[in-house]
């Protein structure tokens, strides 16, 4: 299927979604399917994770042109600190106005020890943790409204990636999950800009041994086999389970059930799986994307995102 457009704002919903479902199920020795059918079925609000709070943060840092550090920094704030008593006699703007946005999500540690520091860090500590992957996609479709190249979206990519993590890998799963959102953009299906992310990758410097996971959930096979071994909680895992998720699925519901349902970080790859489904055609349901519970700060980053 060829898509003529796709929107940041479906994208973020997808993301939002995908985390939801998964976040419960994140900590389970052993998930099942009927975990996940009764959370769907339950009606209740879904909760994300720090994987969208995170996401959010980036593009609003995107919108306000300011360091990148800077609204991770304020992340770290809603998660450390109570909200307000009375935000808006505290004269709050943007995401801090939102009191959802003060609720801990169980954020990882690597992140949050890199947004506690006082300044801009320069990391040096050696992470190849998911936590710069779960949050990339704002940067192609900014990159897109202001008429970037590729060349630039990889170097955002990077650059938000080395806020926190120092390791290759972390920066390369950026970097590939950018460029597979940059070129469905440009025209390409979801599995054309899965395989020519591939080559172009390459360009950049990403090493063969992060590319043979990606390479690894090709075909159905390969995917369950490489599900089965890995479980996510490293970039290049997460960014491979999540493809593999999408390449496989007939919908999104599927595809959910493919990402979630793992023994490992369910959110962070339901997550970057969710955002990437919508390039392959497959949206949330509406009743699903309805019950989240950062509705209001979603539609506010909407309303200002280009």
């Amino acid at each position: 299927m060829k898509l003529t457009q796709v929107s940041f704002s479906e994208v973020i919903q997808g993301v939002a979604v995908g985390d939801a479902l998964g976040y419960p199920l994140e900590f389970m020795s052993n998930p099942r399917l009927s975990d996940l059918q009764a959370m769907v079925d339950a009606k209740d609000t879904l909760v994300v994770s720090d994987d969208t709070q995170m996401t959010l943060f980036l593009a609003e840092s995107l919108i306000l042109g300011r360091c990148l550090w800077q609204g991770y920094h304020q992340w770290f704030q809603t998660q450390t600190s109570p909200a307000p008593t009375d935000l808006q006699a505290k004269a709050e703007t943007g995401l801090m106005r939102f009191i959802e946005m003060y609720i801990a999500r169980a954020p990882g540690n690597t992140c949050m020890a890199s947004a506690a520091k006082a300044r801009s860090p320069h990391e040096n500590n050696n992470s190849k943790g998911n936590g710069t992957v779960m949050r990339c996609t704002p940067i192609p479709y900014y990159g897109k409204s202001l008429g970037w190249d590729m060349d630039k979206v990889v170097a955002w990519a990077g650059t938000d990636a080395k806020v926190t993590h120092d390791h290759p890998f972390a920066r390369y799963a950026s970097e590939v999950c950018c460029i597979i959102h940059w070129l469905v953009l440009e025209g390409c299906t979801f599995y054309e800009a899965y395989r020519e992310a591939l080559a172009r990758s390459r360009d950049y410097g990403v090493s063969e041994e992060f590319l043979e996971h990606l390479t690894a959930v090709d075909t159905p096979h390969d995917y369950a086999a490489y599900k089965r071994n890995h479980d996510g909680w490293v970039a290049e895992e997460a960014l491979a389970l999540a493809v593999g998720s999408v390449l496989h699925a007939r919908d999104f519901m599927q595809m959910i059930s493919n990402a979630v349902v793992i023994a490992g970080d369910s959110d962070t790859v339901g997550a970057i799986a969710g955002g990437l489904a919508v390039l392959n055609g497959m949206t949330p349901p509406p009743e699903l994307v309805s019950r989240l519970d950062l509705l209001k700060p979603i539609a506010y980053i909407n309303t200002v995102f280009p």
